[in-house]
């Protein structure tokens, strides 16, 4: 473009200096580069909920219609709502999740959390026991809340009118938001109270009293919120739980529509608008390690959840839902810790970058113990370096017009209300939970990725991909359980009418009502189901890492293999590193040497190993494999294995004792499995 042009403000053609492209031209130069190779096998990925993602995306894969994002804050609300464009210059709310059993403990973290205005959000989960109103319920995940005076210890030094509190009460859900409304300034605090039935029967399997009757209950709440504490939301959407028991995005997405759908009816009973719910809602979506799929799936769900909403006759309520992104805890390793805070800053940009309107990020130890003060520190300052330095809040849908995210998000909205109308056409969220449908359905979809993570397909860094025997475990905090048993109330201290209203579960809050007194004013007995199975993606991988950490400790040293590298380290090095990370998975240490057939017996019987591998190049192995692995048999080695595809030689190389081939695509984790219990690590 000439300075004439651009003095005149004559717009500027990005790419009018490349030659015009042409799709058919590309095509062929892709076929040629795959020499023959099935196109749709080498350049198509299909994901576990049946989207097939293509290599290359333009005007030709999205939908006819055009554009189906919309504009920023208009419906169907995928490039973000009103309230993301307002957040341009203030930014998403920083969420923080607490889960340590002692109040006073939790109180400390909110100080140090909030300092400098670093975390903006709290986020509280009442342990098991206060969230299913079960006693004897076994385990404290979370905090121990028992009555207003405990949450004002846990709130300490909090300001009422300022605090934006979220609730992960479970099935207390009405008697926490009792308590949460009795200790803040209801005019003005912005309390999230999370009321969410079946997501917690989902999670824990257990409800204080029916659904139908906790379904019911939720319509007082939400009138006594409208009336009187216009700041607070009443409904929550969690399907966290969905996506722990292996529930693909677009299940967890259509899960929640289902949800909301239930919650409408509950709210219409109760007398009130579709639009009104809207903006007493709060949906928690959790997000993984793909940035793609992570941004897609907030886009969709405000999309989907606009159309439902636009059904009921809300017109754009939909851009009243807010949305919180949370970490996935599936997507969290056990085994080298410090990968997650990667994992954690995909999260966070996917969710910026979606247009969340509040983001909890996981502390990176989370799934060993109660993270430490460290990890929370990350954990916040991740979302700090994003928002105040990276300043991905400045910009208001910055991946809208890119034609792979528009796809997806077309195709991720469209296949959850496609199972949306499954699941209301057998009855509804409600019956699905009870009939088990729904935990049938994230059963089938864990089944299919656990094949994908067994094969390595989908790696896992640190854990089924590079893992790191000699890994430093970091320290997280032990609270004192037996002390925080004993502080639990064993008695009701204020009697609560059955079937009062919710006004008068406030007043009796107020008055020192316990949470299990608060309880009371649900009848009949508790509904119970199968509570869905929880999973991380490493779980399989991580176990047997675990066995071998206790063969370890009792013998002083893990399960070895003997590393045979045959030839130069030309011809063995890329095998060797790989058997030496594949065997490492699944916590197998090596010991090495290079050898031939005429040493490699007394360099085995040295290393005290009782397997062995071979790694060097195809040309050596059909030199030289069958007569090594003839010496290894004879120096008593149980197992032998060989790095690579056998081709057209397995059946020598098994005639001279080979057993086993190890390759990218093995069903890497059945193979391991079956090398521990050779070694007596565990039970074949």
């Amino acid at each position: 473009m000439s300075d004439q042009d651009a003095a005149a403000g004559t717009p500027m053609t990005l790419a009018g200096e490349f030659p015009a492209t042409d799709r058919e031209v590309w095509r062929e130069l892709v076929d040629a580069t795959l020499k023959g190779k099935p196109y749709d096998k080498a350049m198509r990925t299909a994901l576990v909920d049946g989207i097939v993602l293509e290599p290359l995306y333009g005007p030709e894969e999205m939908d006819t219609s055009g554009d189906p994002a919309g504009l920023p804050g208009s419906a169907p609300f995928a490039r973000g709502t009103s309230a993301t464009i307002q957040r341009v210059s203030i930014g998403w709310r920083i969420d923080q999740l607490h889960l340590y059993p002692e109040p006073s403990v939790v109180a400390e973290d909110i100080t140090r959390d909030r300092v400098a205005e670093a975390v903006t959000g709290i986020r509280l989960r009442l342990d098991r026991a206060g969230r299913t109103g079960d006693p004897g319920g076994a385990g404290i995940d979370g905090v121990v809340i028992q009555s207003l005076a405990d949450l004002e210890t846990a709130l300490a030094g909090q300001d009422h009118a300022y605090t934006p509190l979220v609730l992960e009460a479970g099935g207390a859900f009405e008697a926490a938001a009792a308590l949460a409304l009795a200790w803040g300034n209801a005019e003005t605090v912005p309390l999230r109270l999370n009321a969410d039935p079946l997501g917690a029967l989902a999670r824990d399997g257990r409800l204080p009293a029916s659904l139908d009757q906790m379904l019911g209950r939720l319509g007082g709440i939400a009138s006594y919120v409208i009336d009187h504490a216009p700041e607070t939301r009443t409904f929550g959407i969690d399907v966290s739980s969905y996506a722990e028991a292996g529930a693909t995005d677009v299940e967890d997405l259509a899960f929640a529509l289902a949800t909301f759908a239930a919650y409408l009816r509950a709210a219409e009973r109760a007398g009130i608008d579709p639009a009104v719910v809207a903006s007493q809602t709060l949906l928690t979506l959790p997000i993984g390690a793909d940035v793609f799929t992570g941004i897609a799936k907030i886009r969709a769900a405000r999309a989907a959840f606009a159309r439902l909403l636009e059904a009921c006759g809300a017109g754009s309520a939909a851009d009243r839902v807010e949305i919180a992104a949370i970490s996935s805890s599936r997507t969290l390793a056990e085994r080298d810790v410090w990968v997650n805070m990667l994992r954690s800053t995909v999260t966070c940009f996917a969710a910026a970058v979606g247009g969340a309107d509040a983001v909890t990020i996981l502390p990176h130890d989370t799934a060993v113990g109660h993270a430490g003060a460290f990890a929370r520190r990350i954990a916040r300052n991740t979302q700090l370096v994003l928002m105040q330095e990276s300043e991905l809040a400045r910009v208001v849908d910055p991946a809208g017009g890119s034609h792979y995210v528009e796809s997806l998000t077309g195709a991720m909205a469209r296949g959850a209300w496609s199972i949306l109308g499954e699941i209301e056409a057998a009855g509804g969220m409600a019956s699905a939970l009870l009939s088990g449908d729904i935990a049938r359905r994230c059963s089938a979809s864990w089944a299919k990725r656990e094949q994908d993570l067994a094969r390595r397909k989908t790696p896992v860094t640190g854990v089924s991909e590079f893992p790191n025997l000699d890994e430093e475990r970091p320290e997280t905090r032990t609270p004192d359980l037996a002390a925080v048993l004993a502080a639990r109330p064993a008695h009701r201290d204020v009697e609560v009418s059955e079937g009062c209203g919710f006004s008068d579960l406030v007043e009796a809050a107020r008055q020192g009502a316990s949470l299990s007194a608060l309880l009371g004013v649900t009848t009949g007995p508790a509904e119970t189901v199968k509570p869905l199975v929880r999973h991380r993606q490493g779980e399989a991988f991580e176990r047997l890492r675990s066995l071998s950490d206790a063969v370890a400790e009792a013998k002083g040293q893990r399960p070895l293999a003997f590393r045979a590298n045959l030839g130069t380290p030309a011809d063995y090095t890329a095998r060797a590193t790989f058997a030496a990370n594949y065997l490492a998975a699944g916590g197998i240490g090596v010991a090495s040497a290079e050898v031939d057939a005429a040493t490699v017996g007394d360099a085995f019987k040295a290393s005290g190993a009782r397997m062995a591998v071979l790694c060097s190049s195809d040309g050596v192995y059909g030199a030289s494999a069958t007569d090594v692995a003839v010496a290894l048999k004879a120096a008593g080695a149980e197992r032998v294995l060989l790095a690579g595809r056998p081709g057209e030689q397995e059946d020598a190389f098994r005639a001279a004792g080979i057993d086993t081939f190890i390759y990218m695509g093995d069903d890497t984790l059945g193979v391991l499995t079956d090398l521990a219990a050779a070694l007596g690590v565990i039970e074949p």
